[in-house]
């Protein structure tokens, strides 16, 4: 039975129920009911037990095998989906979590593919933009510790250290799981190219202090009433001084844009809320 549950927690975590139900955080709460009604129904079957279906009459017995009621809990937000899936699997299956900052991509960091590929002389200044899928903790000379990292980017992964000294005022970063940017200096040793770190963000604070303006954008038939009415909500949650604007598409393909005079803060909360409230629409931020 253990088993069993651990599959079926892969399974839900991973998407394969989704055509069943889009909710994983609502099958997941359901998977205790669920395995309670299986052991209910193969026990009716076994003639030494006596269960809740022997005490019903035949109707009302067969009605009750096939049902489980769902819990009223709200979706794993979609970088939570991101989380489990790769918990689960090893990978990603719906998506990257770098799929939320394509903004951050275009406008502030080179690749891994460029680095590799010559784009970038020995001691450029450079950023990149993605997530620690290795880190390695080791102890130098000096018993100081510092790490051998392999981080992932949307073009693929490399390998860098971060010494002592970035270590020790970064290092909690790269464990955060979470997207951050790395700062530094293209470096080449026994012809593969790697970074001199001097500097690691979060990639939300960097989003969050730096971003001048954010665009939300939608295409001619992705807004609905009630998407409009809940966006407006979300955006009045979160107030703050930061400039935004909806770019909407006609279906003539002409863009028109709104600029409310409210103001807002560019929390990882308000863009995660976004992402949920309006799936269809695509979030650019301005630097």
């Amino acid at each position: 039975n253990e088993v069993n549950r651990r599959v079926l927690e892969t399974l839900v975590k991973c998407g394969s129920f989704d055509s069943f139900n889009e909710n994983r955080a609502q099958l997941f709460s359901a998977l205790d009911s669920a395995f309670h009604l299986a052991q209910e129904f193969q026990n009716s079957n076994d003639p030494s037990q006596e269960t809740l279906f022997q005490l019903m009459d035949e109707e009302d017995a067969k009605a009750t095998e096939t049902k489980l009621d769902l819990p009223e809990v709200r979706n794993w937000p979609k970088r939570e989906r991101l989380k489990q899936e790769k918990i689960a699997l090893g990978f990603y299956v719906s998506g990257h979590p770098l799929d939320s900052y394509s903004s951050e991509l275009n406008r502030l960091a080179t690749t891994t593919s460029k680095l590799k590929d010559g784009w970038h002389s020995e001691n450029d200044k450079v950023s990149l933009l993605g997530i620690v899928v290795n880190n390695i903790v080791r102890l130098n000379q000096r018993n100081e510790k510092f790490s051998i990292v392999n981080f992932e980017d949307i073009r693929g992964t490399i390998e860098f250290p971060i010494f002592s000294k970035v270590y020790e005022k970064f290092g909690e970063l790269l464990d955060s799981e979470e997207p951050l940017l790395i700062l530094g200096r293209v470096n080449f040793r026994d012809e593969k190219v790697g970074i001199f770190v001097d500097e690691i963000r979060l990639l939300s604070e960097v989003r969050e202090t730096d971003a001048k303006s954010m665009t939300i954008k939608f295409g001619s038939e992705s807004l609905q009433e009630e998407e409009l009415i809940l966006l407006r909500s979300t955006l009045q949650k979160y107030s703050g001084d930061k400039n935004f604007s909806l770019s909407i598409q006609t279906p003539e393909s002409t863009d028109v844009k709104i600029i409310p005079e409210e103001k807002v803060t560019f929390s990882t909360e308000l863009t995660q809320e976004l992402e949920e409230v309006i799936p269809l629409g695509i979030l650019e931020f301005s630097y």
